[in-house]
């Protein structure tokens, strides 16, 4: 019996760190491909051109986002816990879907005439706002393959995407188009991949309405999609907020630093997708010491590799931006370096414990709060200090953001955070060394050999005062060694 148990467990940690690298593989691929096309499009077009597009490009994510409210993770959630009513709830998840598209779609083109964008930022707006639409359908065959934890498949399928609208793009600068041609290759190409997603998801799904099953849905979808409103706020309205009040110019300027911080975004989110789906499975009546041994070992993970992520980024700001952006971006350089302080305060998992606990509704509350805390940091800040005050509210909203979480968690009694108080510590020490370091010793060094000793420091010193003996048998028995 404790023989199958033990291989039930080696089983559970293995099938999640093995999704937890298909779908990070997947995310890499996609993050270093829009990185590409980012690049390409940067170096192609003016200042004032790319400053239009990331306008657009923002404007219309900002109100995409109220397409979803929160659905596709209740349907992850329903799939996972009522496999009976899995074509109800497909059926629930498109409906809803449909219904919010059409009327933010409608809302979004009206706002349009009450800003002050030109005529063309507003028609690229209106067509990135038929792409965002359909990445938001994309997104409801994904949460499907995420509940079945088809982490492989879903990664080939966005990746291929991903691949084909590169591919365009460079098409495009080749031919010498313009933002409008790179607007409507992409919607196309949206349309084409969600016409196709959607034949194969009726294809295994029959669409059946249940109005009792509608109402469970409905309910469940509610927090879940303040959640989803929230967090959007949380990473997008910073763009719009800095549009409206400085115009198009410092947005460019804004989005190429602020990028490198949402490109990274995929790594916490992988975690906590796979997370997810393994904690739903377990009941913390039953099982708290599961809840807490995942926040403790994920939270390890994510710290070590986000203080890595902020030295470097803080280091080398510099010679990234102008190599990947040339030296017309240098501006962009501080904005990076602001924004690299909020990582560690992005990588948690948190929020994810709480939606775990089914306590999504307190989840909701927090966000909601930390929701207003940034857009009057936002707001305050611009005024003042333009791209780099909305650099700074970011990292102002992300660690009152976690501190509010962590007080829930704590005050409620579902985790524990003396181990994990003693794991931040020793990363900002360990920070703090190789910053010290890095300027008394190692500025010396060209950038090549430069990185290469900061990363031998470091990791140097993560196995001196972060890794202990449990944490490397942990390890060995996730990747079955």
């Amino acid at each position: 019996m404790k023989n199958s148990q033990l291989k039930r467990k080696k089983s559970d940690k293995q099938k999640v760190f093995f999704n937890t690298l298909f779908n990070a593989g997947g995310t890499i691929i996609d993050k270093l491909l829009f990185f590409l096309v980012n690049i390409m499009m940067t170096r192609y077009l003016t200042v004032q051109d790319f400053g239009e597009y990331t306008t657009s490009l923002g404007y219309a994510t900002f109100f995409s986002t109220f397409c979803d409210i929160g659905i596709n993770a209740t349907l992850i959630r329903s799939l996972r816990l009522n496999k009976a009513k899995k074509d109800e709830n497909v059926t629930n998840n498109l409906l809803i879907k449909s219904c919010l598209s059409i009327i933010t779609y409608c809302i979004m083109a009206v706002s349009l005439y009450f800003t002050n964008y030109n005529e063309t930022v507003i028609n690229l707006t209106l067509l990135y706002g038929v792409v965002r639409v359909g990445n938001e359908f994309m997104n409801a065959f994904y949460a499907v393959q995420y509940a079945e934890e088809k982490f492989l498949r879903q990664s080939i399928i966005n990746s291929s995407f991903s691949l084909i609208y590169a591919i365009t793009t460079g098409l495009i600068i080749i031919l010498n188009g313009n933002n409008f041609h790179f607007a409507i290759s992409r919607m196309m190409i949206v349309i084409i991949y969600v016409t196709f997603l959607l034949i194969a998801l009726l294809s295994r799904f029959n669409i059946k309405f249940d109005f009792l099953s509608f109402k469970d849905f409905s309910v469940q979808a509610f927090y879940f999609g303040l959640s989803k409103i929230f967090n959007n706020a949380l990473n997008r309205i910073n763009i719009v907020i800095l549009s409206l009040i400085t115009g198009s110019l410092y947005t460019g300027i804004f989005n190429n630093g602020y990028l490198f911080f949402h490109s990274i975004f995929f790594i916490p989110s992988n975690f906590s997708t796979v997370l997810l789906a393994y904690l739903y499975k377990i009941s913390f009546k039953e099982n708290p010491k599961k809840f807490q041994f995942a926040f403790d070992i994920y939270t390890k993970m994510l710290s070590i590799i986000s203080f890595y992520i902020m030295i470097i980024f803080i280091l080398y700001a510099e010679p990234i931006i102008k190599f990947i952006y040339g030296t017309r971006y240098l501006p962009s350089v501080p904005i990076v370096q602001i924004v690299a302080l909020a990582i560690p305060a992005l990588f948690n998992v948190s929020g994810i414990i709480i939606t775990a606990l089914d306590k999504q509704k307190f989840s909701a509350y927090i966000q909601g709060m930390a929701c207003l805390i940034n857009i009057a940091a936002n707001i305050i800040f611009i005024k003042y200090f333009k791209a780099e005050g909305a650099a700074i509210a970011t990292v102002l909203t992300y660690y009152v953001l976690n501190l509010m979480y962590n007080i829930f968690l704590v005050r409620y009694k579902y985790i524990s955070m003396k181990s994990t108080t003693f794991v931040i510590l020793k990363q900002c020490f360990i920070f703090l060394v190789v910053y010290e370091l890095y300027f008394t010793f190692l500025i010396r060094y060209h950038i090549i050999y430069n990185i290469i000793l900061i990363t031998v420091i470091y990791v140097v010193l993560v196995f001196i005062f972060q890794i202990k003996k449990n944490d490397i048998r942990i390890m060995r028995e996730i990747v079955g060694i």
